[in-house]
């Protein structure tokens, strides 16, 4: 009986020490990515000045808003699946590859006519041709979602370090050479190939990856079906995500110019650089309470939101005291203006943490029309919010916008789903300090 329980009790140990290892690789993942991109971005910030980032951020933040809608839903869809049915979540991730390409195909060709059409400068469009082939394989790169779903996030840290490290030695040696603006470009397509190419070999290893050669046609269409039915209300969810949070630099740039674009995202960048420590502990603590049921389940929410918000603090605070030597010391002097920015831009980074958790918990609950409404509310809201403030405010006015919206999106927005559940459970977490142990409890019990 004595050795029962010890066997048990070792298993669950060794459960444990499987999710906090999760967590550790995709902390050092995101770690060596995040910082190693704040450090270089800094170095070449200061090589190029604000115009220049300015136009290579007002390049980036259009593209990103056709990803969403290409990647149709697949970061959340996938992600559930394979947790919690890897060899289907496979089948899924890889049949609906050829639906992915399709729409960035289409996507890509209208935002390239508009950019002719506007006649934007040729420079312009030339970068944003390149970003726009990096962020394919950016979509194409649903490995990296198989790995983190099943606890192997390990993978996915050594392919993001040798890409990262190749991409960051190219921004490097450009700076070096004294390169001309369009060719700080082509790293992004350098990262994102390589990441893909790594993670694409890795998982051709893996039992689930024959899952494909198993399926005939008629499931095939079923699973595209699937796809569009589920994962186009997501893609236009996120589609207003990404407007939220991009369309401020491109109402900037359109009403003032690519200087004040390249200061509000220095302010950007700095504000959200710690963002990936609590983002770690969501993607790995949701896998594990995926499979619980009833107040098991609801507890390991309440431990999450309250694991986030202790993760949080210290950073907040360090970025309220500090900001301006930080901003210094890292960007520069040219970038100064940028330091009045950065704790209102890192309150709203916080805030958009629990949001995003929020939307993940409501689309696994089955919630996912009303992801689309609320996300399609709170983005108009969004638009008004910086059409109004940004000629009146300038860049303070694009903050207190990102601010307002990540408050709505996270308070109003999930009191109405199923009698405001999703808010209640984060607001029992502050009420049950010792909550954080429930997520770790034997799931056997």
């Amino acid at each position: 009986m004595v050795n029962n329980n010890f066997r048990v009790g070792n298993d669950f140990q060794k459960k444990n020490m499987k999710y906090i290892g999760n967590i550790f690789w995709i902390l050092w993942e995101r770690a060596i990515s995040n910082l190693g991109s704040l450090l270089v971005a800094i170095f070449v910030a200061r090589y190029l000045g604000p115009q220049d980032m300015g136009i290579l951020n007002y390049s980036i933040a259009l593209v990103a808003l056709i990803v969403p809608l290409s990647q149709l839903g697949s970061e959340q869809i996938i992600f559930n699946r394979v947790a919690l049915n890897p060899e289907k979540g496979t089948r899924l991730m890889l049949v609906t590859r050829g639906l992915r390409f399709l729409s960035f195909l289409f996507l890509s060709l209208i935002l390239i006519a508009f950019l002719l059409y506007k006649q934007k400068p040729f420079e312009l469009i030339v970068i944003t041709c390149v970003v726009l082939l990096s962020r394919y394989y950016l979509i194409q790169d649903v490995y990296r979602l198989f790995f983190n779903a099943t606890h192997k996030a390990r993978k996915n840290a050594m392919s993001a370090q040798v890409s990262l490290v190749l991409s960051l030695l190219l921004r490097l040696a450009l700076v070096f050479i004294k390169a001309p603006l369009i060719f700080f470009s082509f790293p992004y397509f350098l990262n994102s190939f390589l990441s893909y190419k790594i993670r694409k070999s890795q998982f051709s290893k893996e039992p689930q990856a024959l899952a494909c050669k198993k399926i005939d046609f008629n499931s095939s269409i079923k699973y595209w079906k699937y796809s569009l039915k589920v994962g186009i209300p997501l893609a236009l969810s996120g589609f207003s995500v990404i407007v939220y949070t991009r369309i401020s630099q491109v109402i900037i740039g359109d009403y003032y110019s690519f200087h004040e674009v390249g200061i509000y995202n220095a302010a950007v960048t700095i504000s959200q650089a710690w963002a990936f420590i609590p983002m770690a502990v969501i993607t790995t603590l949701f896998a594990k309470i995926l499979k619980r049921k009833g107040v098991a389940f609801e507890s390991g929410i309440s431990a999450i939101f309250l694991s986030v918000v202790i993760v949080s603090i210290p950073f907040l605070i360090i970025l309220y005291i500090f900001s301006e030597y930080i901003m210094l010391f890292s960007y520069g002097s040219d970038f100064k203006e940028a330091a009045q920015y950065i704790f209102i831009l890192s309150m709203s980074s916080f805030i958009a943490l629990l949001s995003f958790f929020s939307s993940r918990i409501i689309v696994f609950l089955g919630g996912y029309k009303y992801i689309f409404f609320k996300t399609f509310i709170v983005c108009v809201i969004n638009l008004l919010l910086n059409y109004y403030l940004i000629p009146v405010y300038g860049l303070m006015g694009a903050c207190i916008s990102t601010l307002l919206t990540e408050l709505i999106s996270l308070f109003f927005g999930s009191i109405l789903f199923k009698n405001g559940k999703v808010l209640l459970l984060f607001l029992r977490s502050f009420l049950a300090f010792t909550s954080i142990k429930e997520i770790f409890s034997d799931e056997s019990k």
